[in-house]
């Protein structure tokens, strides 16, 4: 119990950490954007996801995580515009105990993502969004029904990776808008356990599914 206490508080002081740091460079930029509001526009994110892990022998969109952050944003025409964002997201891996395959299995991932979004206006109030993620991996959590995993037993994540995004935003209010993206790493985000690769299949890649609130600050 000691144990299990000890590590969900360094946990939750890593989380604390990454969030801090991100936290005031958000506030800094709002800030600063004010100043420009005939050019740059910009808000809060926060959302969730539903994600896993390709080449890890199981599957569901079952890890459910946070994800969090601001974006400012720049018109290229009366239909289209620039955004990047700054987001702090939790992805990874779930599979909980059954009676046709017993046993479970965690992985939780932490990742510093920046977002490079194309956004295009079909109509008023309905935006689609495509573009690619640069992001950091933070740290992690691997465990199973025997207890957390022993990180020099597994192969590392890759400190940096490449996302691939597409999704669509709907306007609920003024400054309101409620979004899904889908993302899909361009590169693995670690190799697989044996070290085998085939053709595309180079490792493990991360997939998820996020909704969120925009807010736009006015």
């Amino acid at each position: 119990m000691l144990f299990l206490k000890s590590t969900n508080q360094s946990t939750m002081k890593k989380i604390k950490n990454y969030i801090f740091l991100p936290s005031i460079i958000i506030c800094l930029l709002l800030v600063r954007i004010s100043g420009y509001s005939q050019i740059f526009e910009g808000g809060i994110i926060l959302g969730m996801t539903a994600s896993q892990v390709d080449g890890d022998n199981y599957s569901g969109f079952d890890k459910i995580g946070l994800t969090s952050g601001a974006f400012i944003q720049t018109e290229l025409s009366r239909k289209a515009a620039l955004k990047m964002e700054l987001r702090y997201t939790q992805r990874g891996a779930y599979k909980k105990n059954d009676e046709q395959n017993p046993g479970i299995y965690k992985l939780s991932l932490h990742f510093g993502e920046l977002p490079l979004m194309f956004v295009y206006h079909l109509t008023e109030d309905v935006i689609i969004e495509a573009g690619i993620s640069p992001e950091i991996y933070l740290f992690h959590k691997e465990e199973n029904e025997d207890g957390e995993f022993r990180e020099e037993d597994y192969p590392k994540f890759h400190r940096f990776g490449l996302g691939s995004n597409a999704g669509i935003m709907y306007k609920l209010g003024k400054n309101i808008f409620i979004g899904a993206r889908y993302t899909y790493s361009a590169i693995p985000i670690r190799e697989h356990a044996s070290g085998n690769v085939y053709l595309l299949n180079r490792g493990q890649y991360s997939n998820s599914l996020s909704f969120s609130l925009f807010y736009l600050i006015p």
